[in-house]
Formats: C-alpha cells, sequence, structure tokens
C-alpha cells in the first residue's frame, strides 16, 4: 500500500511539521494570520513646534474647581487649579499650581454649567492664552453641580438681574459684532421686563469648591 511508500511517509511528516510550527506563532492582539500589516510611518510634514512644549488639540487635564460657581453669578470669574505636576513625553509641561482662568456662560443645561478657559497662569506669574473648556470626569461637557429653583419672585429677580448685567458687562468688554449688539439688545430688555410684579421663576446651578474637573483644549497650545 502507498502508507508503507517512504516517500509518502516524508511528505506526510514535513506536512505535519509544518502545520505544527503554523499554528505555533503567536499573532498581536487583533491581527489574523493572513493580513498583510506595514508599521504607522506618521506624518510626513509635522507641525513645526514653536515654544518648548506643545499641546494636541484634544488634550486634558485634570484640575481642580477653586472657588464655588452659581450660574447666575457671571461676574465672579471661574478658576482651575492643577494639584500635581502634568507630564507628558518624560517631562513637566505643567506645574503643580498652574491655573486656569475662564468664565462661566449664560446658559446652563439642567445641573450642569458650561465654562470657558481662556488664560493659563503659571506659578511663577507667565501666562498664556488658551482655548479650552470644561468637562465633567467622565468626560462628559459642562461640570455638573447642584440644581436649584428660585421660587421666591424677589430672589428670582435678583438672580435673572445678574444674569443681564453680566451679559451686559461681557459685551461692552467684547469687540463690537452683531451677536453682541443683539446680546446686549437682550439684556437691556430683560432689565426692562424685571420691573415689573411678574418674574418668573427661576433655575440656577451650583458646584461646590474643590469640585474635579477634565479641562479639555479647543486648539492646539504651544509655549
Amino acid at each position: 500500500m502507498h502508507f508503507k511508500n517512504p516517500r509518502f511517509i516524508c511528505l506526510a511528516l514535513g506536512l505535519f511539521l509544518s502545520a505544527a510550527l503554523y499554528a505555533d506563532e503567536t499573532l498581536p492582539a487583533g491581527r489574523t494570520r493572513f493580513e498583510e500589516t506595514t508599521l504607522w510611518k506618521g506624518v510626513a510634514t509635522p507641525l513645526p513646534k514653536k515654544g518648548h512644549y506643545a499641546l494636541p488639540t484634544g488634550f486634558t487635564i485634570e484640575a481642580l474647581l477653586d472657588g464655588s460657581i452659581f450660574s447666575y453669578n457671571l461676574l465672579t470669574p471661574a478658576m482651575a487649579v492643577l494639584e500635581d505636576d502634568l507630564t507628558a513625553h518624560d517631562e513637566i509641561v505643567m506645574p503643580k499650581g498652574t491655573r486656569f482662568i475662564g468664565v462661566v456662560e449664560v446658559v446652563h443645561t439642567l445641573d450642569r454649567v458650561n465654562i470657558d478657559f481662556h488664560t493659563c497662569v503659571f506659578p511663577d506669574g507667565q501666562e498664556i492664552k488658551v482655548s479650552a473648556m470644561a468637562l465633567s470626569v467622565d468626560g462628559s461637557a459642562g461640570v455638573k453641580g447642584k440644581l436649584e429653583t428660585h421660587k421666591d419672585a424677589w430672589a428670582a429677580r435678583i438672580a435673572m438681574q445678574t444674569i443681564a448685567t453680566g451679559v451686559q458687562a461681557g459685551t461692552e468688554a467684547a469687540a463690537p459684532s452683531v451677536g453682541n449688539a443683539m446680546a446686549s439688545g437682550l439684556a437691556q430688555e430683560t432689565s426692562q421686563s424685571l420691573n415689573t410684579p411678574n418674574a418668573k421663576e427661576l433655575d440656577s446651578v451650583s458646584v461646590e469648591d474643590r469640585t474635579p474637573i477634565k479641562i479639555f483644549l479647543r486648539e492646539r497650545t504651544e509655549y
């Protein structure tokens, strides 16, 4: 029979050993044996680095709020501080004590306040401009706080008056634009309507001091 043929036996043994060696090979996670992959070659012309450090768009920074926040008190700046050194690529890019300065937006969603950060101040007093926003620790937009309703007519009127004043102050400080003009007109109209005894109740959001947040960089930041 052909099973006793030496050539057949050698061929079968060779196929068996090849299959054993093939099955013993280890593959990286997520790859199949028949994929042809190459190493990522990177960007052909990467952005030039203009300073000592560069943080990419979408980089997130863990921080703590420095001071309480009330959504109806827009004249108080929002601040956040780094409790530890921020490291990237095995070097300190922002030292402990670095502060981010921002403002609370007029519009808030349910139990959250929105914060825009515009300035980063380092412990030695140097500062840079940034474009960043506050996120909750789970990565969702806005900072979660405590929702309160001002049912008393005078309390609601005072809170609404504060919002109107904050909008007015912000638009006066900003460069003239159609949007700023509309916001300024809205603030004046709101102020006039508050002189009537029919002021509606107002919901506001408060966030406690030392609340953990994440700071999301909207743009590449170099310094």
